[in-house]
């Protein structure tokens, strides 16, 4: 405890006296306020995941990731030189994953990943346990002053684009529910908010051109490195701007067109690679369900047999061990690989499995079309995926009475972009293209989002970069009444 409040106190000496903290238009102690109310929303996240989801210690990803970043950690006693590899990435062999990381569940995520980012964040809290010593606040407090930093890039950013002051523009996004509580957790969320704020700043702001490629690189690498999926719905964004920026009229119409060109015809011509994509994000839809449906996954080496709860009563589950007591049905699936499932029945005699996942139905499951791997389908029920990435939680969802602060957010920030249209300032033509952008992104990482998740605590979590977009949008549009337009002080600009 006293040395986590060195910590704390650590940090908000840097707060105040360091000009890496400092934003133009907010005080230092908004900054110093700020972060000890993600401090004490970040200790909220931590009691939540133990306490409320946990027996008492850590759970679920949170857990899982301070456990393996601990044993990552380890091997830097046992074999630096290994360690190193590990961190690094460079020239590491399967068996030595074997000999120092067999532990560990989210090092290697099976066949069906498109990235596997989760290796950066137990690299990540494997080198903060140098000095933690173990203290998931620690860990908390490192992560909620690095989404801080986003937050300070992203003001910066953003009040190039709008006439709102920047004290403002900085609690919108400090506070905005999902952004405060997984911005101060111990997952990837943090890291990912930097990287978008890094971006935004270099993108939006008026800092030397160097600079601004540097911060968009540096924010492009955050992204890709936690939440790459967030990167990859900027695509066709930056492609339409780009795109934008030679074409010599009609330009507005002219990008969009061209940019819908660009993204169509990898897909239509390389047939073999979008459907190995899609096969992807199919089964991992799948797995999702399973998950977010309950049951009880096997770990044996190899294709893992899966449960339903219904047929619960016919096992005998231990902690580590199921054993069946009657004939039963299960599936066996290939968790985490591509390979197709299919039906079997166990019965008695069938020697002991080892438990791998186990859990009832997920009280904030919702039902979503189940992929078919087929790119006409992913059109075709787009208004269901973007409305459950938009609209939800709706008031008759299930879940915990966590969903509530989700909801009242969602539908907060809806209304916020509504009074923001309704009292809109005229745009220049740098910021027309912006917002479009803007439109263009939100749509993308809606879709990814609505086309994949059917659990609504995962939906929240995922969509947070979604929240930001919008709340973005409305700060570009809103004309307040204490500012004059910029638009009409230079309609040159």
């Amino acid at each position: 405890m006293v040395y986590s409040i060195f910590i704390f106190l650590l940090l908000l000496i840097l707060l105040r006296y360091s000009r890496l903290t400092q934003i133009e238009g907010v005080s230092r102690w908004a900054m110093i306020f700020g972060y000890c109310i993600k401090v004490l929303v970040g200790l909220y996240f931590l009691f939540i995941y133990s306490e409320f989801y946990g027996s008492g210690m850590l759970t679920a990803d949170a857990g899982d990731f301070m456990r393996e970043g601990k044993l990552l950690n380890d091997v830097f006693y046992s074999s630096p030189i290994h360690y190193f590899k590990f961190l690094t990435g460079w020239n590491y062999s399967h068996q030595e994953v074997l000999t120092h990381l067999g532990d560990m569940n989210h090092w290697d995520v099976g066949a069906q990943s498109i990235l596997n980012y989760n290796r950066n964040i137990l690299r990540f809290h494997s080198v903060i346990h140098f000095i933690s010593f173990g203290d998931p606040v620690i860990h908390m407090l490192v992560l909620s002053f690095i989404s801080l930093l986003g937050i300070k890039h992203m003001v910066i950013g953003v009040k190039g684009i709008s006439n709102i002051y920047s004290n403002f523009i900085f609690w919108i996004f400090l506070l905005a529910p999902s952004v405060i509580f997984w911005g101060s957790s111990v997952l990837k969320e943090p890291l990912m908010l930097l990287g978008i704020g890094l971006f935004i700043r270099g993108a939006f702001a008026n800092d030397p051109k160097k600079k601004k490629w540097i911060l968009i690189v540096l924010g492009t690498f955050f992204m890709l490195g936690f939440k790459p999926y967030v990167f990859i719905a900027m695509i066709p964004a930056l492609l339409f701007v780009g795109i934008y920026r030679i074409i010599p009229k009609y330009k507005l119409v002219s990008a969009f067109t061209i940019m819908l060109a660009f993204v169509s015809l990898p897909i239509l011509i390389l047939s073999e690679q979008r459907d190995a994509l899609l096969k992807k994000v199919a089964r991992k839809q799948a797995d999702f369900k399973n998950i977010g449906t309950g049951g009880l996954i096997t770990g044996q080496e190899g294709s893992k047999y899966y449960f339903l709860p219904e047929v619960f009563e016919d096992l005998s589950i231990t902690e580590d061990t199921v054993r069946i007591l009657r004939p039963v049905n299960a599936r066996v699936i290939d968790y985490g690989g591509l390979a197709d499932p299919y039906d079997v029945t166990l019965y008695p005699d069938h020697e002991a499995l080892s438990v791998y996942f186990y859990r009832q139905r997920s009280s904030g499951y919702f039902d979503i079309t189940q992929l078919d791997g087929s790119i006409g389908q992913l059109f075709q029920i787009a208004p269901e995926a973007l409305s459950n990435a938009l609209l939800r939680p709706y008031p008759t969802d299930g879940g915990s009475w966590l969903r509530i602060p989700a909801m009242i957010e969602i539908w907060a920030v809806l209304l916020f972009l509504a009074i923001a249209i309704y009292r809109r300032r005229k745009f220049s033509e740098k910021e027309r293209v912006i917002f479009v952008a803007l439109v263009l992104f939100t749509i993308c990482l809606s879709l990814i989002i609505g086309w994949t998740t059917p659990v609504l605590g995962a939906l929240v979590r995922y969509r947070v970069p979604v929240i930001v977009s919008l709340l973005i949008m409305g700060v570009m549009l809103l004309r307040t009444r204490n500012l004059v337009d910029q638009q009409e002080l230079n309609p040159g600009q």
